[in-house]
């Protein structure tokens, strides 16, 4: 009789947990939800019945639910960004690349009084960056804009979006800063 072989510890792990057996699927034959089985007709009526945040995440299933789902108004992304899902995950909508973002994508001044959540005029926030990009780019060399706390800005002579910022009001990033050529000058005299 030949002694058992010893087990190591991973073994040893692996044997005393119990694992339920594993469906079988063969590469030939995927397993297919059985939503995707259904006809179109009762898709689009099972979607239908969805709220906006289930048919947006819905759509980002798969490319037949892209597809399916009609790409969303900025009116239905304002309305979700109402939902306690969009207000729990701090979700806003862009008006101009039509999608829900973090407002860490946004200015600290586009969620905040009349383009705020509950503000007036939430059908005119855009986040950072369409505001620096694209045909109706609305941030013009020079500009300060504070995203959760930090002030960023838009270089008036390197044209760059940078965090790194110069002196309060200069409009430049630190490479490009006055302060910093005025200080090397001696314009700031004993210190």
């Amino acid at each position: 009789m030949s002694p058992a072989k010893p087990l190591n510890y991973r073994q040893a792990l692996l044997s005393s947990i119990h694992q339920p057996p594993q469906p079988k699927t063969t590469a030939s034959s995927p397993k297919q939800s059985k939503l995707l089985l259904l006809p179109t007709e009762l898709q689009n009526n099972i979607i239908s019945h969805l709220d906006i945040p289930s048919t947006l995440i819905l759509r980002l299933t798969n490319r037949h639910f892209y597809t399916l789902n009609s790409c969303p108004t900025h009116t239905t992304l304002l309305l979700a960004e109402r939902t306690p899902w969009a207000v729990t995950l701090n979700l806003y909508s862009c008006m101009d690349c039509l999608r829900l973002r973090p407002q860490a994508k946004f200015a600290t001044a586009m969620l905040n009084g009349p383009k705020g959540r509950n503000g007036k005029d939430p059908q005119k926030r855009f986040c950072v960056e369409c505001g620096l990009k694209g045909p109706r780019s609305r941030y013009s060399p020079g500009a300060e804009i504070v995203v959760e706390g930090k002030r960023h800005v838009l270089c008036k002579e390197c044209k760059v979006y940078s965090g790194e910022v110069g002196c309060v009001g200069s409009g430049m990033c630190w490479e490009r800063d006055v302060c910093e050529l005025s200080w090397e000058e001696g314009v700031w005299g004993d210190v």
